[in-house]
């Protein structure tokens, strides 16, 4: 959006039992150098978590409606109902698909779904990946697609260089159901001959050593530089998580299962897989120092991070921000 000539202000409050270490909050405050906003107005924003119910008053409007001109947020019903309800700007819903066939009309209640009907000319879904609209029926008319755009969050990955023949698995459902998920994977890969270490499970609901946790950035890039492999095992259809795609980034291979949208983003990927016995083989092959296949794999994911660098999208973003502003 920079690129395009938009300033962007990045709120700074989260909602409640969200980790910050996973949101890379050290670059949000960089972002507010670059802002043309007066000190006051960004130390004043940067006070308010729009994840709960502000005291929306009068300043906080005046500051709002002085200093943008469009509003994007992601679709946790509190930041949705704030801004629709008390500001009049343009909103965008940033939506990047939910678990199985739900959609975002299973995910906001009978209330808020009016009040975004009712805001429909001036609230747009911004959907990253153009298939998410299929399963939508109330709100199918205001989804735009909006492409997921994905460069490196720095440039300071280190080198690949295995020194731990083990990979790492991305429980895929860390959220919903990260116990039984976690569970069900040491049940296929106990006995396996395998190595692993388990990330981005709440190390309180899941009791083993080899879950790490959620990781710091910093953990999580020794983990792509000097781990064989990540196994990510989601069947989800219109859900990816971003650890994936930074692994990619790493240039670490992933192993995936086919039903996931991965199987629909590389599709001719060797790393796809249509069971956890195949991935499982896929596994061996890579923690052995198989370096084909290794290659193969890397040369299929840096295609796709290729179609979603900023520059490849960028006259896809221009026309939707022109039309909804």
């Amino acid at each position: 959006m920079k690129a395009l000539g938009y300033e962007v202000y990045f709120a700074k409050g989260l909602p409640d039992g969200v980790d910050p270490r996973r949101y890379y909050p050290e670059t949000w405050h960089r972002h507010d150098r670059e802002l043309t906003l007066s000190s006051n107005h960004i130390v004043f924003l940067n006070s308010v978590n729009f994840y709960k119910t502000p005291a929306w008053d009068n300043q906080l409007s005046t500051v709002i409606h002085s200093n943008f001109d469009l509003i994007i947020t992601s679709a946790y019903h509190e930041a949705v109902a704030n801004f629709l309800s008390q500001s009049t700007l343009p909103v965008g819903i940033r939506v990047f698909g939910l678990h199985g066939n739900h959609s975002y009309s299973d995910w906001f209640d009978a209330k808020m779904s009016t009040l975004i009907l009712q805001n429909k000319n001036r609230c747009s879904f911004l959907a990253a990946y153009d298939h998410l609209v299929d399963v939508e029926v109330d709100f199918k008319d205001m989804f735009r697609f909006a492409p997921i755009t994905c460069e490196p969050m720095d440039s300071d990955y280190a080198p690949r260089l295995v020194t731990d023949k083990a990979f790492l698995f991305r429980c895929s459902d860390c959220v919903l159901n990260q116990t039984a998920k976690a569970s069900k994977f040491l049940e296929n890969f106990e006995g396996s001959g395998l190595d692993f270490y388990v990330y981005s499970t709440d190390k309180s609901k899941f009791d083993d050593p080899r879950n790490l946790g959620v990781l710091t950035p910093e953990h999580m890039k020794r983990l792509f530089a000097s781990l064989s492999a990540m196994f990510y095992d989601s069947e989800d259809p219109r859900h990816l998580h971003y650890s994936p795609l930074e692994a990619m980034w790493a240039q670490m291979p992933v192993v995936f299962l086919r039903q996931g949208m991965l199987g629909s983003l590389l599709p001719y990927s060797p790393g796809k897989s249509s069971n956890v016995d195949e991935a499982k083989s896929i596994l061996r092959r890579l923690v052995s120092g198989d370096s084909n296949l290794e290659k193969e794999i890397v040369w299929h994911q840096n295609a796709l991070l290729l179609k979603m660098r900023n520059r490849n999208n960028m006259q896809e973003w221009s026309v939707l921000l022109n039309d909804i502003t």
